[in-house]
């Protein structure tokens, strides 16, 4: 009951960041929609844009919980990613990407990480909870739910292949952020790859692709044991809460 009502409230945030425009704030708005006087300075843009992503945020983790869908849509948002604390906290002026930006491969900060995680996840589970007749998975060339599992795919390749370097493992082994991102980075493949496998058994589609997708989930759950191992001696409850979702998914591959 409690985490229902807490639903409610979620939603009530996302639609009045939504009526204040805060999603919108980095386009010149020219339509007289305007329902905030604008910023005084960049600090209090900034500020802004942190009120929006954190509602981002509470939407995306309220929708992956549950599989209900999202609110807040990647696809409208025109506001830029927060900068990083060090420039926040200092009032010093930062260009940010856009979220769609960064996952091309622009770089980005710590807040960013997070919810750069908490799209792709909430994205892979809209894929994997509405999975439609017209989607046609045994059509692995042009059926939409093989070109929505190839793009989140590449998107995930491409947030590895471009993660800053202080966020890599194992040389930011105390950061507990690098750890989160990369442990939830992980989870996330096992999550695309584990209903790719079970699409492909489920069809009797070319064996290849079931190799494919069994590999992937493999390598990904044994750098979810190896990252759990090199910070095993740590007492943190932090991070042991951050274990928990990615250890039960690689548990899952087995």
């Amino acid at each position: 009951m409690l985490y229902t009502r807490a639903s409610m409230s979620a939603a009530r945030c996302c639609r009045l960041v939504q009526m204040l425009a805060l999603d919108k704030l980095d386009i010149v708005n020219d339509n007289g929609t305007a329902t905030l006087v604008p910023p005084t300075d960049w600090t209090e843009l900034e500020e802004r844009r942190r009120v929006f992503w954190v509602a981002f945020s509470i939407d995306a983790q309220g929708s992956i919980a549950t599989g209900w869908p999202s609110l807040i849509h990647a696809e409208d948002i025109m506001t830029r990613l927060p900068a990083s604390e060090e420039a926040f906290a200092s009032g010093q002026e930062e260009q940010t990407p856009y979220l769609d930006e960064a996952l091309r491969g622009a770089p980005y900060g710590g807040f960013s990480a997070s919810l750069i995680l908490n799209h792709i996840l909430t994205a892979i589970m809209s894929h994997v909870h509405l999975i439609k007749p017209s989607d046609h998975p045994e059509d692995v060339m042009n059926g939409t739910f093989w070109n929505r599992h190839r793009r989140l795919d590449n998107q995930l390749s491409c947030l590895f292949m471009f993660m800053p370097d202080r966020f890599r493992l194992p040389d930011n082994l105390r950061d507990p952020l690098a750890t989160y991102i990369n442990l939830n980075f992980h989870a996330s493949v096992i999550c695309l790859h584990h209903v790719a496998l079970e699409t492909i058994e489920k069809n009797q589609l070319d064996d290849s692709l079931r190799k494919d997708s069994l590999c992937l989930l493999k390598n990904a759950a044994e750098e979810i044991v190896s990252i759990v191992k090199m910070t095993s001696h740590r007492s943190s409850l932090f991070v042991r809460a951050l274990r928990y979702p990615s250890a039960y998914l690689d548990y899952s591959v087995n």
